[in-house]
């Protein structure tokens, strides 16, 4: 899960009380269930993202 992997996200909750930790995971679980769109056990959110390239000109 990304609570391991991810830098910010492990740190976010290793600051947290277990029953607090335990209670974000259950919250991040039940949101991604309800943007899933796969119809299996894989996971499939839909997401916009805006990609920006800059050029320095001189």
């Amino acid at each position: 899960m990304l609570r391991g992997q991810l830098g910010p996200t492990r740190e976010t909750f290793l600051a947290l009380e277990p029953v607090v930790r335990e209670r974000l995971a259950g919250d991040v679980v039940g949101l991604v269930g309800r943007f899933n769109r796969s119809g299996d056990d894989t996971v499939v959110v839909p997401s916009d993202y805006l990609e920006v390239v800059a050029t320095r000109r001189r």
